[in-house]
């Protein structure tokens, strides 16, 4: 296995998820800066290390992949709506992307059986603006050990 495999199966993961791709517009393969309002509510998967050795067993060694996941949703009309949407009406706060994509996550942490292990760090909220509209997102640290065979 090779992390490009890995962070492939974490991206199609999110993608095909059937609670994320109900409203998720998009899943991007590494951080956007310039990208148009309706592209929200997106994900955005960005490589943040690897090579950090688990285990070394000779020819095989287990490896962490560090990948952040950026969320982000634009707060709807009424402030209330923007921590914790109100789904019966459309809105998805940043509570809501971030523990639909934990379940996702959670429910699939092998990766279609391609990686030994995931975890979830502790995720981090972040309110800002943009062109006056106020989004909010969130920061979620991912690890992924998997196996690499030396050589491949």
């Amino acid at each position: 296995m090779v992390a490009a495999t890995v962070f492939n199966e974490l991206v199609s993961t999110l993608r095909e998820n059937p609670t994320l791709k109900e409203y998720v517009n998009n899943v991007f393969k590494s951080m956007r800066y310039e990208i148009e309002p309706d592209s929200y509510p997106c994900i955005m998967c960005e490589v943040m290390g690897n090579n950090e050795i688990e285990k070394d067993f000779g020819q095989i060694k287990k490896i962490w992949l560090n990948v952040m996941l950026y969320a982000f949703v634009k707060s709807p009309a009424d402030p209330d709506y923007a921590i914790v949407g109100q789904k019966d009406y459309g809105y998805y706060g940043v509570l809501n992307i971030e523990n639909d994509i934990r379940a996702c996550l959670q429910s699939s942490y092998s990766l279609g059986d391609n990686v030994e292990d995931l975890r979830i760090e502790p995720t981090k909220v972040r309110p800002f603006e943009m062109d006056g509209i106020l989004y909010r997102g969130v920061e979620i640290p991912v690890k992924i050990l998997y196996k690499q065979t030396d050589g491949a």
